[in-house]
Protein backbone atom coordinates (compact mmCIF):
# COMPACT_ATOMS: atom_id res chain seq x y z
CA UNK A 1 0.00 0.00 0.00
CA UNK A 2 1.31 3.26 -0.92
CA UNK A 3 1.97 5.86 2.33
CA UNK A 4 -0.83 8.02 2.81
CA UNK A 5 -0.01 11.99 2.73
CA UNK A 6 -1.51 15.36 2.82
CA UNK A 7 -2.66 16.30 -0.58
CA UNK A 8 -0.58 19.60 -0.73
CA UNK A 9 -1.41 20.82 -3.94
CA UNK A 10 -4.19 22.85 -3.66
CA UNK A 11 -3.95 27.10 -2.52
CA UNK A 12 -6.22 26.24 0.25
CA UNK A 13 -4.32 23.45 1.98
CA UNK A 14 -3.24 24.34 5.46
CA UNK A 15 0.78 24.67 5.47
CA UNK A 16 1.23 22.93 9.16
CA UNK A 17 0.14 19.77 8.31
CA UNK A 18 2.63 16.84 8.57
CA UNK A 19 4.27 15.41 6.24
CA UNK A 20 3.45 11.71 4.65
CA UNK A 21 2.75 9.25 7.17
CA UNK A 22 5.86 6.38 7.06
CA UNK A 23 4.72 2.78 5.87
CA UNK A 24 6.00 1.44 8.57
CA UNK A 25 3.63 3.73 11.38
CA UNK A 26 0.49 2.35 8.96
CA UNK A 27 1.77 -1.37 9.15
CA UNK A 28 2.24 -0.78 13.01
CA UNK A 29 -1.69 -0.13 13.05
CA UNK A 30 -3.56 -3.11 14.40
CA UNK A 31 -7.49 -3.97 14.37
CA UNK A 32 -6.91 -4.54 18.09
CA UNK A 33 -6.79 -0.99 18.58
CA UNK A 34 -10.18 -0.47 16.80
CA UNK A 35 -12.98 -0.62 19.54
CA UNK A 36 -15.58 -2.24 16.97
CA UNK A 37 -15.67 -5.85 16.51
CA UNK A 38 -14.07 -7.13 13.09
CA UNK A 39 -14.22 -10.31 11.45
CA UNK A 40 -13.00 -11.77 8.48
CA UNK A 41 -14.44 -14.65 6.88
CA UNK A 42 -14.30 -16.76 3.89
CA UNK A 43 -17.21 -20.27 2.70
CA UNK A 44 -18.66 -19.00 6.63
CA UNK A 45 -15.35 -19.91 8.26
CA UNK A 46 -13.74 -17.14 9.98
CA UNK A 47 -10.76 -16.28 8.99
CA UNK A 48 -9.20 -13.44 11.22
CA UNK A 49 -11.11 -11.72 14.32
CA UNK A 50 -9.78 -8.29 16.04
CA UNK A 51 -9.91 -8.06 20.31
CA UNK A 52 -12.93 -6.60 19.95
CA UNK A 53 -14.66 -9.19 18.35
CA UNK A 54 -12.91 -11.46 20.77
CA UNK A 55 -14.19 -9.53 23.72
CA UNK A 56 -17.99 -8.77 21.92
CA UNK A 57 -18.67 -12.91 21.82
CA UNK A 58 -16.49 -14.16 24.84
CA UNK A 59 -13.42 -15.20 24.12
CA UNK A 60 -9.59 -14.47 25.33
CA UNK A 61 -7.56 -15.82 21.90
CA UNK A 62 -8.27 -15.74 18.57
CA UNK A 63 -7.05 -19.16 18.37
CA UNK A 64 -10.61 -20.02 19.82
CA UNK A 65 -12.10 -18.77 16.40
CA UNK A 66 -10.30 -19.32 13.54
CA UNK A 67 -11.20 -21.99 11.31
CA UNK A 68 -15.25 -22.27 13.03
CA UNK A 69 -18.47 -21.08 11.51
CA UNK A 70 -19.08 -17.61 11.70
CA UNK A 71 -22.53 -19.25 12.14
CA UNK A 72 -21.71 -20.27 15.66
CA UNK A 73 -22.09 -16.90 16.75
CA UNK A 74 -25.22 -15.97 15.11
CA UNK A 75 -28.57 -17.18 17.51
CA UNK A 76 -30.09 -20.16 16.30
CA UNK A 77 -33.34 -18.66 14.84
CA UNK A 78 -31.23 -16.26 13.10
CA UNK A 79 -28.73 -18.89 10.81
CA UNK A 80 -30.49 -19.71 8.06
CA UNK A 81 -31.23 -16.06 7.39
CA UNK A 82 -27.11 -14.84 7.92
CA UNK A 83 -26.55 -18.06 6.16
CA UNK A 84 -28.10 -16.92 2.91
CA UNK A 85 -26.66 -13.50 3.33
CA UNK A 86 -22.98 -14.90 3.12
CA UNK A 87 -23.57 -17.12 0.38
CA UNK A 88 -25.33 -14.71 -1.77
CA UNK A 89 -22.81 -12.15 -1.03
CA UNK A 90 -19.92 -14.38 -1.34
CA UNK A 91 -21.02 -15.87 -4.63
CA UNK A 92 -22.36 -12.77 -6.77
CA UNK A 93 -20.74 -9.83 -4.49
CA UNK A 94 -23.89 -8.31 -4.11
CA UNK A 95 -26.95 -8.24 -0.99
CA UNK A 96 -27.39 -5.78 1.94
CA UNK A 97 -24.29 -4.39 3.41
CA UNK A 98 -25.81 -3.18 6.82
CA UNK A 99 -28.13 -5.52 8.93
CA UNK A 100 -29.61 -6.33 12.64
CA UNK A 101 -29.42 -9.54 14.10
CA UNK A 102 -28.59 -11.43 16.75
CA UNK A 103 -25.53 -12.36 18.41
CA UNK A 104 -24.55 -15.74 20.68
CA UNK A 105 -21.48 -15.43 22.74
CA UNK A 106 -19.26 -18.85 24.07
CA UNK A 107 -21.95 -18.66 26.96
CA UNK A 108 -24.88 -19.31 24.84
CA UNK A 109 -26.32 -16.32 25.66
CA UNK A 110 -27.59 -13.75 22.61
CA UNK A 111 -27.47 -10.30 22.16
CA UNK A 112 -28.72 -7.71 19.21
CA UNK A 113 -25.87 -6.77 16.84
CA UNK A 114 -26.03 -4.29 13.70
CA UNK A 115 -23.10 -5.85 11.30
CA UNK A 116 -21.77 -3.86 8.54
CA UNK A 117 -20.77 -5.92 5.61
CA UNK A 118 -18.46 -5.39 2.79
CA UNK A 119 -16.45 -8.39 0.30
CA UNK A 120 -12.87 -8.46 -0.01
CA UNK A 121 -10.39 -10.32 -1.76
CA UNK A 122 -8.74 -13.47 -0.23
CA UNK A 123 -6.47 -15.66 -1.69
CA UNK A 124 -8.08 -17.38 -4.37
CA UNK A 125 -11.55 -16.06 -3.98
CA UNK A 126 -13.94 -13.63 -2.19
CA UNK A 127 -14.19 -13.10 1.96
CA UNK A 128 -16.68 -10.86 3.92
CA UNK A 129 -15.17 -8.49 6.16
CA UNK A 130 -17.98 -7.93 9.06
CA UNK A 131 -18.08 -4.59 11.39
CA UNK A 132 -20.42 -6.08 14.62
CA UNK A 133 -21.47 -3.45 16.38
CA UNK A 134 -23.81 -4.36 19.80
CA UNK A 135 -26.37 -2.88 19.97
CA UNK A 136 -28.38 -3.77 23.23
CA UNK A 137 -28.36 -0.41 24.37
CA UNK A 138 -29.90 1.36 21.75
CA UNK A 139 -32.62 -1.59 21.98
CA UNK A 140 -33.05 -0.84 25.70
CA UNK A 141 -33.82 2.78 24.85
CA UNK A 142 -35.59 2.34 21.92
CA UNK A 143 -38.69 -0.01 23.92
CA UNK A 144 -38.28 2.36 27.02
CA UNK A 145 -39.32 4.98 24.67
CA UNK A 146 -41.96 2.97 23.08
CA UNK A 147 -43.10 1.72 26.78
CA UNK A 148 -43.71 5.19 27.46
CA UNK A 149 -45.09 6.11 24.26
CA UNK A 150 -47.69 3.84 24.91
CA UNK A 151 -48.45 5.31 28.59
CA UNK A 152 -48.81 8.83 27.48
CA UNK A 153 -51.27 7.48 24.63
CA UNK A 154 -52.94 5.67 27.22
CA UNK A 155 -53.76 8.59 29.81
CA UNK A 156 -54.27 10.44 26.51
CA UNK A 157 -56.93 7.94 25.33
CA UNK A 158 -58.70 7.87 28.99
Amino acid sequence: MAPLAPKMSSPETPKNLPGPIAPSAIGALSLDAIPIGIALSQRGMYLQANAAFLRLFGYEKESEILGQSLLDHIAAQQRDFVRGLNQERERTGSGPSEYETLGQRKDGSTFPIQIHVTTVPVGDGVGTLAFITDISERKQAEEALRESEHRVRTKLDS
